[in-house]
């Protein structure tokens, strides 16, 4: 006995430990998780606030272009290039919209967030020291990836968590002796303190680190020369562009720009090769990339953003393009965006090598167009200009096909061509849905990497219809069922469809209605080939209800068979055309129901404006039968239904009082658990024998019911 006492002890120690392990385990887990998803805030956040600069950049390019046409600044002579001053305010404003969209995602008082990073970016570009001298934040070297991005990010993230921290140590102490806007002040007093001093102490830490390898970095980059330090400059600005920050400029605050002034060939520097063979139309060679949006791109939101950017990429001034599609952390894009510079970089260091190219005029201003840049550095020589014409062809072709793919993910018939594919649904949709579709296009460009997992998800044949049976509560038999939407897992868990809602936000729910239309149709095949037709009832979203053309091809596919429609009272549901379609399936011999009669949504005026054959009284108002005036509703809203001559089925019977209520006050049909769970089409003709549902459902519960006639069937 004490040796299995002896044994057990040390099992139970075993299972503790390993418990410990697994919550430990857990525990990282979640905090990964939770990290995770910050992160992923941050970079939406980053995303959304490179894309609200575009008009900034829009009026800064649109007055270098003036600049460039009349070689004379807006306003006058003594004020040259202001459109490059203007451009040189991009780092500065944005940190301002880094810090209004994390502001957004962390709540953080918006005037209060974006004070806090323009003053912390302020004190990180002057080195942590109270240096005024260089506190000129529209000097050429502010806009740092540290200075602009990493410190806003820092600032806010930190503010946060003290902003949190103090609220806790100080409760609501301030409420009681200041007004609500004096108290929340006073309360941000110490976290935005604290904040600074914190920047403060992390920029000098930087500052050190840098001091102690940065200059080792520097010397290794600079000692480089020649073609190797202008392939290697090449790379990091590109990389640095890809975070939204001007890669060229602030390559240049690092790392020095005396070397891109050495001389290649004849008259032409290292400055002049770069603009002249590598980035045509601007970084990423944004000219390739216009082209191929152009010329192969299927989103309509993509190709705009390519005309309005097209005076701009003609001049080599890419941000427009770059910030508008966006480049800017785009993995689909990023690809071409190092591969094209790079293919032009080999092809110009070839062409120069060769001697076939000479540069007895050196190279005019980057703002010069192409193929005319390259001809006054060459003194007109054709073979030069071909060269040019041959890399942005062989860039624009490299662009191409990610181009497509980025267009097909960002689109919103890109992701209803993928659901279409899925759910094996050939017929060719998008020409009658692209302006319901394109309406959602921002929003899709906002979630799609969410539809797309969920598309993704739907591979594999993994949808299938379940039938809910409405019975007859007092025959106890059923002919009229239910489709449900469920899904498998790959884990052999049968879901809802959990995914309806994304794919409504995006514009796709009527592809599933149409999926779900088909399913029917052919599961009442099978029935029809034993003699079963039951009457089957389909949920439609609103934005099917109000598409005609989407409602020719549901009647073309279930003419003549017994169905019925069931609709969600909703906005779009009221508008006259909505309701000019429900006469119109009612008159192709399709029933109208309204679903959740009683749930808020829809209304006692939605029983005179709606052609309804039957009402589906919502589970909240059976539940609130338990109490006297619950009953008078439930009660009433039955009386209303058949002076109205409409049948009435209430959702959500569970128990046999709500049966026996149900029966009690002439409900038509019932349907809930307790009469039938939803289950495959396999089977169905089963709830049609009274002594089945009888039994179950008066007698022990219907939780058996549904297992044993599945096992039958």
């Amino acid at each position: 006995m004490a040796v299995i006492q002896s044994v057990l002890s040390a099992l139970k120690s075993r299972v503790a430990k390993v418990c410990e392990q697994c919550h430990f385990i857990k525990l990282i887990l979640g905090w990964a998780a939770r990290i995770g998803g910050e992160i992923s805030g941050i970079v939406h956040s980053l995303k959304l606030a490179c894309l609200s600069m575009v008009p900034f950049l829009v009026g800064a390019a649109s007055v270098t272009l003036f600049e460039s046409f009349t070689g004379n600044s807006i306003l006058g002579p003594e004020n040259p290039n202001l459109g490059g001053a203007i451009q040189g305010m991009f780092p500065l404003m944005l940190v301002v919209s880094i810090a209004y969209q994390l502001c957004g995602v962390q709540g953080i008082n918006k005037n209060i967030g974006i004070l806090l990073a323009l003053v912390c970016s302020a004190l990180s570009h002057m080195g942590g020291n109270f240096d005024f001298n260089r506190a000129n934040l529209f000097s050429n070297d502010f806009g740092n990836l540290f200075d602009v991005l990493i410190i806003p990010i820092l600032a806010l993230r930190l503010f946060d968590g003290i902003a949190r921290l103090s609220k806790k140590i100080l409760g609501e102490k301030f409420e009681y002796v200041f007004l609500p806007q004096i108290s929340e002040a006073l309360r941000l007093i110490i976290p935005f303190i604290c904040t600074l001093f914190l920047v403060l102490l992390i920029v000098r830490l930087s500052n050190f680190v840098f001091d102690q390898f940065g200059g080792l970095m520097v010397h290794a980059v600079g000692d480089l020369g020649g073609f190797k330090f202008m392939f290697v400059r090449m790379l990091a600005a590109h990389l640095i562009w890809t975070v939204g920050l001007h890669g060229d400029n602030l390559f240049g605050v690092i790392f020095g720009s005396a070397a891109l002034f050495e001389s290649v060939s004849g008259r032409l520097d290292f400055i002049g090769f770069y603009n002249i063979f590598v980035i045509f139309g601007g970084c990423g060679s944004a000219l390739c990339l216009w082209l191929a949006v152009l010329l192969g791109s299927k989103d309509r939101y993509g190709r705009r953003v390519a005309i309005l950017a097209t005076p701009f990429i003609l001049f080599n001034i890419p941000e427009i393009l770059i910030f508008g599609l966006p480049v800017i952390m785009n993995r689909l894009l990023l690809v071409p965006f190092f591969l094209v510079p790079i293919a032009n970089f080999a092809a110009g260091y070839l062409a120069i090598q060769s001697g076939l190219i000479e540069f007895p005029a050196p190279a005019p201003t980057w703002t010069t167009p192409v193929f005319l840049n390259i001809y006054l550095a060459t003194d007109g020589n054709v073979f030069a200009v071909l060269v040019q014409f041959v890399s942005i062809a062989t860039g624009t072709l490299i662009y191409m096909p990610f181009v497509r793919k980025f267009s097909y993910m960002q689109s919103s018939s890109g992701q209803l061509r993928r659901l279409e594919r899925n759910l094996s649904l050939t017929s060719n949709l998008e020409s009658i849905n692209s302006r319901k579709f394109h309406k959602a296009q921002m929003t899709i460009i906002d979630s799609h990497m969410e539809v797309t997992k969920i598309i993704d998800l739907l591979e594999g044949r993994r949808l299938e219809v379940y039938y809910q049976p409405k019975v007859d509560p007092v025959s106890m038999t059923s002919s009229q069922f239910e489709a449900l939407l469920r899904i498998h897992m790959s884990d052999g868990v049968v879901k809802g469809p959990f995914f309806l809602e994304t794919l409504e936000m995006a514009g796709l729910a009527s592809t599933i209605d149409l999926w779900v239309c088909r399913a029917v149709k052919q599961d009442i095949g099978k029935w029809r080939e034993v003699n079963f037709e039951p009457r089957i009832s389909i949920n439609l979203h609103p934005d099917t209800i109000s598409d005609r053309r989407y409602l020719d091809k549901i009647v073309d596919l279930l003419a003549g068979m017994p169905i019925d429609f069931e609709i969600l009272e909703r906005g779009s549901v009221n508008s006259e055309v909505a309701i000019e379609n429900l006469h119109f399936l009612r008159d192709k011999g399709f029933k109208i129901a309204l679903d959740d009669f009683g749930s808020g949504f829809a209304g006692l005026d939605a029983l005179t404006r709606l052609p309804l054959d039957m009402v589906k009284i919502d589970k909240s108002l059976l539940d609130a039968a338990a109490t006297d005036a619950g009953r008078v509703v439930y009660e009433t809203a039955l009386q209303i239904c058949r002076r109205l001559g409409i049948d009435s089925v209430t959702e959500g019977v569970e128990t046999r009082d709500q049966l026996q209520l149900a029966v009690a006050f002439g409900v038509t049909y019932v349907q809930g658990y307790l009469t039938g769970r939803p289950i495959p089409g396999i089977g169905l003709e089963y709830f049609a024998v009274p002594e089945a549902l009888r039994a179950d459902a008066l007698g022990a519960g219907a939780q058996e019911s549904t297992s044993k006639i599945i096992a039958k069937a």
